[in-house]
């Protein structure tokens, strides 16, 4: 197996080497289970980056506000591609006090599966 310096490098090139691959298996509403391929997570976790980058948000704090499953995961792919510091929480608190959030950066909203 090919050695990359990050997670982001491999599935940059297991997009290439094997598209149609599954990468991602998750349930869909109707009970059945649907299929995400590395070329199709390649292009989503790029458009997240992209949307990262266009706010200048590489190097900078991204809180991802949403729910497990298929989108937090190309949202935390995304920001490997972008480089931008990530800090996933659930989108539903937790019950009990809230913890205290990280402050927001300069004017780079959070992204959210909603």
């Amino acid at each position: 197996m090919p050695r990359h310096a990050n997670l982001a490098e491999a599935l940059k090139e297991r997009a290439l080497q094997r598209p149609d691959a599954t990468a991602l298996a998750h349930p869909a509403a109707d009970g059945t289970e649907h299929r995400v391929s590395y070329a199709a997570l390649d292009a989503r976790a790029d458009a997240v980056a992209a949307w990262l980058r266009a706010r200048d948000a590489a190097g900078r704090r991204v809180l991802l506000a949403m729910d497990p499953g298929p989108c937090a995961a190309v949202a935390l792919l995304g920001c490997l591609y972008a480089g931008p510091w990530r800090c996933p929480c659930p989108r539903r608190p937790p019950p009990g006090p809230m913890p205290s959030a990280p402050p927001r950066s300069s004017g780079t909203p959070p992204w959210t599966s909603s």
